[in-house]
């Protein structure tokens, strides 16, 4: 017990540190640039879409793509391993800029969009449950200050995770573990369907959250 606790403690240390190192570094790439807070809201476009990751520009991800989504559109992206799908959620998102083409919601281009207003209005399940070493009710709700506790059940009956989580004998104060070691996988990718629905978000991104 003293070993794992005392890892633990220089894990977190050296975390802390490195996370103030980021801290300090000037924000200024091409993500992180434009100023419009336009209404995120209206049909998804994307216009002759060319990407490569930056670590390998001769390798195209994707080419010529164009795609249109409407407002209140449910749209499957489909394809095999590498074929580019989890590329267009994460442009969607302004984590990486386009070779060339465009992406626009509602008329206005991504590019000009202030980052952190856009991922305001995003919510994405990955494949991976990312939930912390807290209750239930926080993880759900992290993120989103304002959620009252009907919030959190809705979204967890939304979510098709409310029967489950009042099975237990803490309910919603149920302890998940670090890296959600205490409840299934499938639970967990249900829980954080459940944080994503709780997010008053108008675009929804599921990256294989089917997975568990």
């Amino acid at each position: 017990m003293y070993f794992s606790t005392a890892e633990r403690i220089a894990k977190a240390l050296q975390a802390t540190h490195n996370f103030n190192l980021l801290l300090r570094l000037p924000i200024s790439t091409d993500e992180s640039r434009g100023i419009l807070r336009p209404p995120i809201s209206g049909h998804v476009t994307l216009d002759n879409v060319y990407f490569s990751y930056p670590e390998r520009r001769d390798a195209s991800i994707l080419k010529n793509i164009s795609l249109e989504i409407a407002d209140g559109e449910c749209v499957a992206v489909v394809g095999a391993s590498d074929s580019g799908k989890s590329t267009i959620a994460a442009l969607l998102q302004r984590l990486y800029e386009l070779d060339s083409g465009s992406i626009s919601i509602g008329g206005f281009d991504i590019r000009s969009t202030d980052v952190t207003h856009l991922r305001e209005h995003v919510a994405i399940v990955g494949q991976n449950p990312n939930l912390l070493d807290a209750t239930i009710s926080d993880n759900i709700s992290y993120g989103n200050t304002i959620l009252s506790a009907s919030d959190i059940r809705r979204a967890a009956k939304a979510a098709n995770v409310h029967s489950f989580i009042m099975s237990l004998p803490q309910g919603y104060d149920t302890m998940v573990g670090e890296n959600a070691s205490l409840i299934s996988g499938g639970q967990a990718q249900r829980i954080q369907i459940a944080r994503a629905l709780a997010r008053p978000s108008k675009i929804f991104i599921l990256d294989e959250c089917t997975s568990a």
